[in-house]
């Protein structure tokens, strides 16, 4: 028995070694052996002469050399691609990559023309889907960042607050083409003033900047920057910053995504997706020891005179975190319709001429591991057949398992869709929506980022049901949902609260922009006609809007505010909307 066991054990080692990374192995042998044979002295030695013959039957191949790009100075911003090579989980996949820093003029938003020699993967932003129009062929591979790191930035000596009052001060944007559109590194500023409606070509253009020292120095008083290192600095200087965020107008980008080109992918499908996987693991460790990843980062990454010292390298970490978002969305996860909104965005400010460009051909899709075969020239005829019967095993036993848990996942997505959408109008419902609330309330006590929360109700409902039936307040119900929709960003959630109220939350969105917000959805209901039977339905809603403060005890704080503003507004005669902040009386808006 004891001999059949051993010879079992030596082919469980054959297995591993035919079909395992070598690197790998290499890395892991010694756990691997005392996990197989023990410590005993005698057949531990025997087994590793066993293993050492094995080895040199399939000996190690060279490291697979690649090159990562990667805008800006190392920082923890990019802390999975540091963490993945110095915790050898690229060598781990027989990978070396090679770091290379681009050029920091734009704050690491590289284009493809801007990229000398064109690397295996790099870090890059939304632009290059602009590149990708223009004949590049980079593709997708991950999205580490959730949410946008680029903000604009001015300090609160000014009198900018939002795009609306930027006037004739001075900006720091460059000089914009004759469609009034900045660069594309600057999509986001043409973006948020076309918004607004205020045409880039009249404004007070600087050259475009990124430096802070110039506000510091009131040479211009607004400047794109990054949420990581812009605010930081300022604050260094004592200048309290104001933050101006894109999304509060509409757009919603990614940042620091990983790409690869097309060709690149197509020639090595196992290595791309290897190098993502140890990239994941990479942010993994990262997060899960962000003081390990600084260390490194300040001992091996930063030089003497680096402004990246460790009291930035920790608020960095912070926001980076909050950024990833891995506790809602996997690490890396690509969201196809967020990049298909992208694109139709970019078509309508003609940036791209297809207009039915097929985002999905640019996110790559990893393709499903394989065993790989081993060579029979390396081992005997016997050797052979084993192996194929025990990798045969293991291959269907692994499959079986990942349908079933892929099986599980989808299930577990349809019943969490399930349980926080409403049935009628396939909105949140109010689960979700105070799941939305108490993640945007952590954002302001963590990030002092402000959010916004429109309530809805439908005037005199109770007297339109009662009059056309409940069905008919259904389709009104409906309607509403559909028509208020279009109003919205991408990242806005919309929630029917009851009845017949409405939730609408704003991220990052000041009181001003959440204002506008609500005259357009106040503006859109009362024009809507819903038609239901033969009749032709008109109604009208009421409004209260509320914006997030930092001494909210909970979400339930800005909810009970936002409540109070609706109840003025139906007070006042309905049809309107009704907000209020600390230096005015309540008033008609």
């Amino acid at each position: 028995m004891r001999y059949y066991l051993s010879i079992l054990k030596c082919l469980i080692l054959f297995v591993l070694i035919g079909c395992t990374n070598k690197h790998s192995l290499l890395l892991n042998s010694r756990m691997i052996l005392k996990k197989l044979f023990g410590r005993r002295p005698v057949t531990y030695n025997l087994y590793i002469l066993i293993f050492a013959c094995c080895l040199s039957f399939n000996s190690f191949a060279e490291l697979t050399k690649v090159t990562l790009h990667i805008p800006g100075q190392s920082s923890y911003r990019f802390a999975g691609y540091i963490a993945a090579i110095e915790k050898g989980y690229y060598q781990a996949v027989g990978i070396e990559v090679k770091l290379k820093i681009i050029s920091e003029n734009t704050k690491g938003y590289p284009s493809a023309s801007s990229i000398e020699e064109p690397p295996h993967f790099v870090v890059g932003s939304t632009q290059l889907l602009l590149d990708n129009n223009k004949g590049s062929s980079y593709v997708v591979l991950a999205n580490f960042l959730q949410k946008n790191i680029f903000i604009f930035l001015t300090s609160k000596n000014t009198d900018i607050t939002s795009f609306f009052n930027i006037g004739n001060a001075p900006i720091s944007f460059g000089e914009p083409n004759a469609q009034g559109m900045f660069s594309s590194q600057l999509i986001q500023a043409s973006v948020a003033l076309k918004a607004v409606g205020i045409d880039a070509r009249g404004l007070n253009n600087q050259p475009a900047s990124w430096d802070e020292k110039a506000l510091v120095e009131k040479k211009t008083w607004l400047i794109p920057s990054l949420l990581t290192t812009g605010p930081y600095f300022l604050e260094r200087q004592m200048i309290e910053p104001r933050i101006i965020k894109a999304e509060e107008y509409g757009l919603s980008l990614y940042d620091d995504v990983l790409y690869s080109n097309r060709q690149f992918i197509v020639n090595n499908p196992k290595l791309v997706a290897d190098f993502i996987d140890a990239t994941i693991k990479g942010w993994h460790f990262s997060l899960a020891y962000p003081q390990d990843l600084i260390a490194i980062l300040l001992s091996k990454y930063q030089s003497v005179d680096s402004v990246f010292d460790k009291d930035f390298l920790n608020q960095e970490a912070l926001i980076i975190e909050q950024l990833i978002q891995h506790e809602l969305v996997e690490i890396g996860h690509v969201n196809v319709e967020k990049w298909q909104k992208i694109a139709r965005l970019f078509y309508e400010l003609k940036l791209i001429e297809d207009q039915n460009i097929d985002v999905a051909m640019y996110l790559h899709k990893i393709p499903e591991r394989e065993h790989r075969i081993i060579s029979v020239t390396n081992i005997t005829i016997t050797y052979a057949v084993l192996l194929s019967i025990f990798c045969g095993y293991f291959y269907y036993d692994k499959k079986k398992y990942k349908k079933v848990i892929l099986q599980q996942k989808s299930e577990g997505k349809r019943l969490r869709k399930f349980a926080e959408t409403d049935s009628l109008t396939a909105l949140d419902n109010r689960h979700k929506l105070n799941i939305t609330l108490d993640e945007l309330h952590q954002e302001v006590v963590n990030l002092k980022i402000e959010y916004c929360l429109i309530i809805i109700d439908i005037d005199k409902f109770k007297e339109f049901n009662d009059l056309y039936g409940h069905l008919a307040g259904d389709a009104v119900l409906v309607s509403l949902a559909k028509r208020t929709e279009q109003i919205l960003r991408v990242y806005d959630s919309f929630a029917r609260f009851g009845g017949e109220e409405f939730v609408i939350t704003l991220p990052n969105t000041s009181r001003a922009i959440g204002l506008t917000i609500a005259h357009r959805i106040l503006e859109a209901n009362r024009k809507n006609q819903v038609h239901y039977d033969t009749e032709i339905l008109s109604y009208t809603v009421s409004i209260g809007v509320a914006s997030s403060h930092p001494t909210d005890k909970t979400s339930l704080d800005i909810l009970a505010r936002a409540d109070k503003y609706l109840y003025q507004a139906k007070d006042k005669g309905r049809d309107r909307v009704c907000s209020f902040d600390s230096y005015q009386q309540p008033k008609d808006q």
